[in-house]
């Protein structure tokens, strides 16, 4: 924007964490340049305003190289959630209060999937080439991407060795990765390598969706919005509250049987529990 508007960043004061130039502090220097900025403005000048962000190029560049080389298909499955919103209800006041953290149904999925990630582990294998020969790769814990949005596109941070524990710190962990990532402080674990990722977009009110796998990476699960739906419980109709978990795999490590056996633990897992602070 202070290129496009020819405003010279070291003549702004930042107004962000550490004299950090923000959005804010560029859009008032243009209002201090008054209506003449609309005068200077070169068609060249016009036509680069559209250009994109070095991150909007890297997510393109990404997307791009996993539809090429990793051949896909996706499992789904609807889950009821009585107990994960219980649980929620009944251990996240605890947690805020002892942890000082929130409990968010995110969390709540982490602790789910590296519960069920314990016993499959075949699902954290990743696919590897060296030497133009492929490998299949075993980490020794269980990490787990975890889709951030930020301005302008979306960041993936990586939640390390979250097999065995509790509620309260696989909070703590999503929350201070959700800070780093949105205040562009970064470390290098969150750049660690991981073989599947979380995208949670149910408080953007799609029902369904199929994530694209991250490069590096054998799979995704995403999961739709909280909804209302009639199902049969011993025989009778009755109406449930759940959402869909939808599983993207690569076909290369994980076929139909092995991917349907991890997505139908993860459904009692969330169904059943059992949960723990």
């Amino acid at each position: 924007m202070a290129g496009d508007a020819g405003i010279e960043l070291k003549l702004l004061a930042g107004s962000g964490p550490g004299g950090r130039i923000r959005k804010r502090d560029v859009l008032a220097a243009l209002g201090a340049k008054g209506p003449a900025r609309a005068e200077r403005v070169s068609p060249a000048a016009a036509s680069a305003s559209g250009a994109l962000s070095p991150m909007r190029i890297k997510i393109a560049e990404a997307v791009a190289l996993s539809r090429r080389t990793i051949p896909a298909f996706a499992l789904d499955r609807w889950v009821e959630i009585a107990a994960l919103e219980r649980a929620r209800r009944e251990l996240g006041p605890k947690v805020e209060r002892d942890g000082g953290v929130k409990v968010t149904v995110t969390d709540l999925l982490l602790q789910a999937m590296s519960d069920t990630l314990a016993g499959q582990p075949a699902i954290l294998d990743r696919w590897v080439e060296e030497g133009g020969k492929a490998q299949r790769l075993s980490p020794g814990s269980i990490d787990i991407g975890l889709v951030v949005a930020v301005e302008g596109g979306m960041m993936i941070p990586v939640l390390t060795d979250l097999g065995g524990r509790s509620l309260a710190e696989i909070a703590r962990a999503r929350r201070d990765a959700v800070q780093r990532v949105r205040t562009g402080r970064l470390i290098a674990a969150d750049s660690a390598p991981a073989s599947i990722s979380l995208s949670n977009l149910g408080q953007s009110g799609i029902d369904r969706f199929e994530a694209i796998i991250n490069p590096g990476q054998a799979s995704i699960l995403a999961i739709g919005r909280a909804h209302d739906r009639v199902i049969a419980r011993g025989g009778v109709p009755a109406v449930a509250r759940g959402f869909h978990l939808t599983f993207s795999v690569d076909h290369r490590l994980i076929d139909g049987v092995r991917g349907a056996e991890f997505l139908g633990a993860l459904a009692d897992r969330i169904e059943f529990g059992p949960w723990a602070n």
